[in-house]
């Protein structure tokens, strides 16, 4: 079954990306569930600047569709996909290191504040055990890596 269709659990759309082999996919990695839930409400998702470099070098070009796919820390799930709408740009208000100039959450040097619109195609609790089979060179982010990695169509 597509992963965009589905049941009543976590709706779904037709997917977007027609031709996978000329879309970009990344895997977020979010910190908490209410997180989540902000951007389904908001339509945007906030990234450190050296991530924001990676999708908006996928998005730029105008040809190429970026898709994200989000999982929550710790939670063994994937917890659902978007369509990147817009380049990733630098927000000063969510800057923390102008806000105030102490270390104490160490995100000091690469804050989230670069904001990126996002049209959200589908929301669920896929099992990352189910994804890695599906997928076995799946490689999921974490905090010692990456909160955001990029894909190829094959995974």
């Amino acid at each position: 079954m597509d992963y965009y269709q589905g049941g009543a659990v976590g709706g779904g759309k037709p997917t977007p990306i027609l031709e996978p082999e000329q879309a970009s996919f990344f895997i977020v990695r979010a910190a908490t569930q209410r997180d989540l839930a902000i951007s389904t409400t908001k339509g945007e998702w906030y990234a450190q600047r050296r991530h924001a470099e990676q999708l908006n070098e996928a998005y730029k070009s105008g040809r190429r569709q970026v898709m994200t796919f989000f999982t929550v820390s710790d939670s063994l799930h994937i917890q659902g996909a978007a369509l990147m709408t817009s380049m990733a740009t630098y927000q000063e208000a969510m800057d923390t290191n102008v806000m105030n100039d102490n270390d104490d959450d160490g995100t000091k040097g690469d804050p989230f504040c670069y904001r990126f619109k996002c049209e959200w195609y589908r929301t669920v609790e896929l099992m990352l055990s189910t994804a890695v089979e599906a997928a076995p060179d799946l490689l999921l982010p974490t905090s010692s890596t990456h909160y955001c990695l990029d894909m190829t169509s094959k995974t």
